[in-house]
């Protein structure tokens, strides 16, 4: 068990409510947040960036909507955060983020 999830445990002032979850067929368990109908897992900090890469690195869907994808599924404290820094910082999506540029066509009496 990490030391932010022990921290999460034993404040009370968090509003993550994580509960220990069994996973079915082993004898392991996982903490999930159970404060909505969807239980959603809580990711360790040393695979964070493996999941976000998992859920960005299909289609490059932007900050926005990696955003929405990750929180949909996962939980940790800073998750908002992590994923507009690694969104902004991807390559793929920088090179393919056009602007609309108007080129202008030279005047008539500018042609020969």
């Amino acid at each position: 068990m990490d030391e932010e999830l022990k921290e999460i445990l034993s404040s009370h002032n968090s509003s993550l409510k994580l509960e220990k979850v069994p996973i079915f067929g082993s004898n392991f368990d996982i903490f999930c947040d159970c404060s909505a109908k969807k239980k959603r897992p809580y990711i360790p900090e040393a695979f964070r960036r493996i999941v976000f890469n998992n859920i960005h690195n299909l289609v490059h869907p932007g900050i926005r909507t990696t955003t929405k994808l990750l929180t949909s599924k996962f939980v940790w404290p800073s998750i908002n955060k992590d994923a507009r820094t690694w969104a902004r910082s991807c390559i793929k999506c920088q090179k393919s983020s056009h602007t609309t540029r108007t080129e202008s066509f030279p005047a008539i009496s500018q042609c020969h």
